[in-house]
Formats: structure tokens, C-alpha cells, sequence
């Protein structure tokens, strides 16, 4: 199973975000707004690659839409992304997101 480590590093460029709070004040403000938002990996960008001893990256394109009042989706935003994954005790962890390219 996969979880964020508690110091979890997260980086993006628009606006940029770093800390763990400030991840999750970030999320409880975006779904106070009650804009409902879906995220689709383009599955042919997916990259994936070890870096020993225990890591991975994970790099790729997303696609994040907003769902309208009449049920609809609209495109948003397109991001690239890169995680930082670790492997301790059989378990993955995410380390680092960065979140770049928004369009």
C-alpha cells in the first residue's frame, strides 16, 4: 500500500506550495468551494523508472476537469507531474511532487 510520508515535500508553480499544512489547508479550501474537480492520467505519458536502491519515479501528464451544475465536465487545466516514491519496510511512500505546466 502507498501513503505520503508526514514530510512530504510538494512543489508546483502555480502558486507554489511546499509543506505538508500547506497541502492540506490547500485541499480543505479548494473542496470548501464545492467545485468538483476529477484528474485523468494521460496514459500514454506514464513514466515510470527505478532509482536504487529503493526508489522510483513517476512522471506523466494529467487532465483535470470541473463538473458544471448540469452535470457536464469541462477541461480545466492539463499538468505534468513528477512523484519521488521510497520504499521502506515493503511499503511505498511518496516523498516529492512536483506539479508543473499547468495550461
Amino acid at each position: 500500500m502507498a501513503s505520503p510520508r508526514p514530510d512530504l515535500e510538494f512543489y508546483q508553480d502555480d502558486p507554489p506550495v511546499k509543506n505538508r499544512q500547506e497541502i492540506i489547508d490547500s485541499l480543505k479550501y479548494r473542496c470548501a468551494e464545492g467545485i468538483k474537480l476529477r484528474r485523468e492520467l494521460d496514459q500514454s505519458s506514464l513514466i515510470i523508472n527505478s532509482a536504487p536502491p529503493c526508489d522510483a519515479m513517476e512522471a506523466g501528464l494529467h487532465r483535470i476537469y470541473s463538473k458544471q451544475p448540469d452535470g457536464s465536465e469541462h477541461l480545466e487545466a492539463t499538468v505534468r507531474f513528477t512523484l519521488v516514491w521510497s520504499k521502506r519496510s515493503k511499503a511505498w511512500q511518496l516523498i516529492r511532487v512536483i506539479s508543473y505546466d499547468h495550461r
